[in-house]
C-alpha cells in the first residue's frame, strides 16, 4: 500500500505514522483498497480520516462495516483499569459525520439506540437527531432521563474502574441529548427539559437552560410565563 501510494503521488513515506499524519483524498483512493484487509483497529482508525476525503462511492458504506469490526473486537469496551478507546471511536464519530450519509438513516438510528454507540458518536447522534426523524426524539428523551442506561446493557460493572464509567456514560449521553433535542421543540420535549434546571451538576444545568433559551418564546408563552 505504502508503495502505491508513494508511485501514485511521488512520495516517500516509509512508515503507517507517516501517512496517518498526511491524510489526503488520493491517499484515500489507495487506502480503501487495502484497509479491510488490515486485523489491527487502531491501525484502521488512524486511516480513517483519508478513506472519509476520497471520492469512492462506497466509503460511507465501509466505514460503518469497520466500525462493526470494532464492536465486536475486544477493544470496543476496554477491561476494568484500562483507558478507554476515545482514539478509535473519536475518529469514526468524526468519519460518519464528515460523510453525513442519509442514505444509512435507518442503520444509523438503530446504532445509536445502543448507548454506548451514541456516547462513543455524539457527533453521529447529533447529526441523525438534525435529521428529525420522528424515534429518535423519544431516543434522545430517555438518554437524558437515563434510567434505562445500566451496567448490564454497557455490558460493565457499576464500578468507577471502568473509562468511561456508567456514571460517566450516562452524563456524556445526557450532554448528547440536549444538543439533539433543540432539533425536536415540542412541550413534552420542554417539560423534560425543565427538570434538569434546578440539577446538582452545574454543567447539566447550564446545557438544560440553553436548551430552553433556544425554543421559540412564542412556541410556548404560557409555559415561560409560568417561570418567571
Amino acid at each position: 500500500m505504502i508503495s502505491q501510494i508513494n508511485l501514485t503521488q511521488n512520495k516517500e513515506y516509509s512508515t503507517l505514522s507517516e501517512l496517518t499524519s498526511f491524510p489526503s483524498g488520493e491517499m484515500g483512493e489507495i487506502v480503501i483498497d487495502y484497509i479491510m484487509r488490515f486485523q489491527s483497529i487502531s491501525l484502521i482508525a488512524y486511516l480513517l480520516d483519508s478513506v472519509a476525503m476520497c471520492k469512492n462511492k462506497n466509503r460511507a458504506r465501509i466505514i460503518l462495516d469497520l466500525y462493526y469490526r470494532f464492536k465486536n473486537s475486544r477493544e470496543y469496551i476496554s477491561p476494568e483499569g484500562v483507558t478507554s478507546p476515545a482514539y478509535i471511536f473519536v475518529r469514526f464519530d468524526n468519519a460518519i459525520k464528515r460523510l453525513k450519509p442519509k442514505k444509512f438513516a435507518d442503520e444509523l438510528v438503530k446504532l445509536i439506540s445502543n448507548p454506548r454507540d451514541a456516547m462513543y458518536l455524539p457527533l453521529t447522534t447529533n447529526m441523525v437527531a438534525s435529521w428529525k426523524i420522528p424515534e429518535v426524539k423519544d431516543l434522545l428523551i430517555g438518554y437524558l432521563i437515563g434510567e434505562n442506561i445500566t451496567a448490564d446493557r454497557l455490558q460493565i460493572t457499576d464500578s468507577d474502574k471502568y473509562y468511561p464509567s456508567l456514571k460517566n456514560i450516562k452524563r456524556e449521553l445526557a450532554f448528547a441529548a440536549f444538543s439533539g433535542l433543540k432539533y425536536y421543540p415540542s412541550c413534552d420535549v420542554y417539560e423534560v427539559v425543565s427538570g434538569f434546571v434546578n440539577d446538582s451538576d452545574k454543567d447539566i444545568r447550564a446545557a438544560a437552560e440553553e436548551l430552553l433559551s433556544h425554543f421559540n418564546e412564542k412556541c410556548y408563552p404560557k409555559r415561560l410565563d409560568k417561570s418567571i
